[in-house]
């Protein structure tokens, strides 16, 4: 396994939670919301994990089979978004606040859905303050892969994350593997936290979306690593 350079200082982020930490928590939920994952009672934390770049961290990637009618990513999505509390209590407003429905999503191109758990490594600084479709370009031709839901595993996973999120040096995220079309235009999800600064200004954990080929100053478009 290619390791980070030696030349690159690597610090782990205040917010992470170690990996059996993780483990716990993902059996703890695969048995109380009945997801069927097999296979965490032998699941072993890999030795040795080395990040590639300064920000990369090592995560447990959860992904759902399908649920009845609902298909695996979007069961996915909403269980996992269901599931995330923001560290402050903070409401959360959803894709439907927009008018939209998680039925309506799907993997970019060169992407699927394989339900399981897995360790990858996740780098949430990737491909910082550039749009969706720029950042899929950038990873296709340097062999990488963006995180779609894997953005969700991660606020579940590491819940200071979403505290640390303040648009420099925490970007926040855009969920670029994913698409959803609205009027005719391809839209990528994204997440943010707004802090009121008033009376009727409420606070509030979002789950919204932005063009594909539009940015926000402040925003990354993470990846995962399959180890």
């Amino acid at each position: 396994m290619e390791g980070i350079p030696v030349s690159v200082l690597y610090v782990t982020p205040a917010w992470y939670v170690p990996p059996r930490k993780q483990l716990e928590l993902v059996t703890f939920l695969n048995e109380q919301r009945g997801w069927g994952l097999t296979g965490l009672d032998e699941l072993q934390v890999p030795d040795g994990f080395m990040p590639t770049t300064s920000s990369e961290v090592l995560m447990l990637n959860v992904s759902l089979p399908s649920h009845g009618t609902t298909e695996a990513l979007h069961w996915t999505f909403d269980e996992l978004w269901e599931l995330i509390t923001d560290p402050d209590g903070l409401p959360k407003r959803g894709l439907e606040w927009h008018g939209l429905a998680t039925s309506g999503l799907r993997l970019s191109p060169v992407y699927r859905h394989d339900p399981g758990v897995h360790w990858v490594g996740f780098d949430p600084l990737a491909y910082r303050d550039m749009a969706a479709l720029t950042a899929f370009e950038y990873a296709v031709a340097e062999g990488k892969q963006l995180a779609g839901s894997q953005v969700l595993v991660a606020a579940l996973l590491f819940p200071g994350w979403i505290d640390s999120w303040d648009g420099e040096e925490s970007p926040v995220p855009q969920l670029s593997a994913l698409r959803l079309d609205e009027q005719g235009c391809v839209m990528v999800p994204d997440m943010y936290r707004h802090i009121g600064e008033g009376p009727g200004d409420l606070s509030f954990l979002e789950m919204s979306r932005i063009d594909a080929n539009s940015y926000i100053d402040g925003s990354a478009s993470p990846t995962v690593r399959l180890l």
